[in-house]
């Protein structure tokens, strides 16, 4: 047992050693536009911070089911089903945070925020997404400023996902 302990940490160095990371300057600790992002290995997980902000707009908040997946621009994603903080969550002009766990994208640029439309007030107006998370203590963070309805109530031919494209 312990020969295949040794093998499996021999095969992650390995694999740590072959993968071309590149880190900040230990004195930044943030992650800007125009740095070399440090690259996570493929099986890392990092937790994701979510704060969404709901309009104060009539009816802006929702009862819906409210799903988000981000991107980077070779196609890596990360999927969040049904964002649930254990609060009455996207009420009107409130800001909710999220905490969850999922594969690392250090350089996301693409916002796919989806609804079930299912509850009492399924139409939600949302203001901003933005999300962050630290790997290898240095903070990647990317805030999306929408200020739309997903979808309007009044009308049945919305989609019902919104698409932010930054990449």
């Amino acid at each position: 047992m312990m020969a295949v302990a040794k093998f499996a940490l021999l095969l992650v160095t390995l694999l740590m050693l072959t993968h071309d990371c590149q880190a900040l300057e230990p004195s930044s600790g943030r992650l800007e536009e125009d740095e070399a992002p440090v690259v996570a290995t493929s099986y890392e997980l990092c937790i994701y911070t979510i704060v969404t902000e709901t309009g104060k707009k009539t009816g802006a908040g929702t009862d819906s089911a409210i799903s988000l997946r981000i991107m980077d621009k070779e196609g890596k994603e990360v999927y969040f089903p049904a964002l649930d903080n254990g609060n009455n969550d996207f009420e009107k002009g409130s800001i909710d945070t999220f905490s969850l766990q999922g594969t690392c994208l250090t350089r996301f640029c693409k916002l796919i925020l989806y609804t079930d439309y299912t509850g009492f007030f399924p139409s939600w107006f949302v203001e901003t997404v933005s999300i962050s998370l630290v790997i290898r203590g240095n903070e990647s963070q990317k805030t999306w400023q929408l200020h739309q309805w997903l979808p309007k109530e009044d009308d049945a031919t919305s989609p019902r996902f919104l698409i932010k494209d930054d990449c």
